[in-house]
């Protein structure tokens, strides 16, 4: 079935519409939400998340112009998109767990000495890794930092994600040359 009569199905037979749209892109939608949720959100939360993709896209189905692109780019982006939103909600929610498990935890909590000597130890890795100079910096900085993907980081950068990577390793063995790390860790 071609978009045009998809969209005219969709608008005369709303619900054989939406079912044959399932039918037709579910394998999309899912693939795409679960490249980029895999491994940080629950089953359930992922096929909520494509779930939600195609309940978009039928809201603003109205406004759907065939001359700007196809219901399958549409709906890819739409679910790449919940996704991504998706993702950093649950990455911020588990960093304030943990943050709010670790306040928990009064009793293990460092000494003000010992708050002050990270504090130094992260200033320090943190003049280093500027130092690095382009484009390391930044892949570390994006990487480790902002947790974002190396696709991504590629993508951005105009490299392969395996350049990306290589660079992101060798950087990693200068911070650790420069700033005294050992292997073990």
């Amino acid at each position: 079935m071609d978009d045009r009569s998809l969209m005219e199905l969709l608008r005369h037979d709303p619900e054989r519409g939406f079912c044959e749209l399932t039918r037709l892109y579910s394998g999309l939608v899912c693939a795409v939400v679960r490249g980029k949720l895999a491994g940080v959100c629950p089953e359930a939360d992922i096929e909520d998340c494509a779930a939600e993709a195609f309940s978009e896209f039928y809201r603003m189905s109205d406004s759907f112009d065939a001359q700007r692109g196809s219901i399958r780019a549409l709906l890819a982006a739409i679910a790449r998109r919940r996704a991504v939103n998706l993702y950093r909600k649950t990455i911020r929610e588990k960093a304030i767990r943990s943050y709010s498990e670790a306040d928990d935890r009064a009793d293990d909590s460092p000494s003000p000495a010992e708050n002050a000597e990270q504090a130094e130890e992260r200033r320090t890795l943190l003049e280093e890794v500027k130092a690095l100079g382009e484009p390391d910096r930044e892949i570390i900085i994006r990487k480790y930092y902002l947790a974002e993907s190396t696709k991504s980081i590629a993508k951005r950068l105009g490299m392969k994600p395996s350049a990306v990577d290589t660079r992101a390793h060798r950087a990693v063995l200068r911070l650790k040359n420069k700033l005294g790390g050992n292997d073990e860790n």
